[in-house]
């Protein structure tokens, strides 16, 4: 009867069967790794740029219902219906049109967005012509934005600084809170008789520019086309 052969394996070869499994184990490990954080990255990236695109419509659709309505300040003077000033934290001050959601009617509201405590904030006041303490709402939009200024174009096709420009430039100053109010403040009685006339619908731009810096996304600029 012939012997049979019951060896078994070798120390050696166990080994070389365990390197070689762990070998395998580790790679697929590495590469799930790798995915999840690859899927991890891209959902953030994704979710950036939507809260960016989101901010973006938000500003866009208030400057394209910009309307020519002058308000009154908590001192009776005129503040025009748009003021751009991009060397203050105020950077653009403007009478809008709003959808209510509630009433389920149009409205005119007073927008200011100001850049302060590295945040862009959005102040809405829904009474146009302010008394002592007139409230407003404030919302902080998206936290990665590290700068915002705006540019408005005149009828010469010229892209300006600030707003409006036919008539005396002065630094507006603010009133009560510089992060919130305008001052708009002039010498000139000429200038605020302009602002309630007929000239009124020229100090209007007919194109805005904003220009945002994203932490990640780098310099964005987007021009809006005036409704008016």
């Amino acid at each position: 009867m012939p012997h049979q052969n019951n060896r078994g394996f070798s120390l050696v070869e166990v080994l070389v069967s365990s390197f070689i499994v762990g070998m395998i184990l580790s790679a697929i490990f590495f590469t799930l790794s790798f995915l999840n954080i690859n899927i991890l990255k891209s959902s953030e990236n994704f979710n950036e740029k939507k809260e960016l695109m989101v901010t973006l419509s938000i500003i866009e659709r208030d400057l394209k219902s910009l309307v020519n309505r002058p308000i009154r300040d908590i001192y009776g003077e005129y503040l025009p219906a748009l003021i751009i000033n991009n060397e203050t934290e105020n950077k653009i001050s403007f009478s809008s049109i709003l959808y209510d959601d509630q009433k389920k009617i149009n409205k005119i509201v007073r927008i200011d967005y100001n850049f302060s405590e590295q945040r862009l904030k959005r102040n809405i006041w829904n009474v146009l012509d302010r008394v002592q303490n007139s409230s407003f709402q404030t919302h902080t939009l998206n936290e990665n934005i590290e700068s915002m200024s705006i540019k408005a174009i005149d009828y010469s096709g010229e892209w300006q600084n600030f707003w409006p420009t036919g008539i005396s430039q002065k630094k507006y100053q603010s009133i009560e809170d510089k992060d919130i109010e305008f001052n708009f403040r002039n010498n000139k009685l000429l200038d605020y008789q302009n602002l309630m006339l007929g000239t009124i619908k020229s100090n209007l731009p007919q194109a805005l520019k904003i220009i945002i810096d994203h932490k990640n996304f780098g310099v964005i600029e987007r021009v809006i086309l005036s409704q008016i």
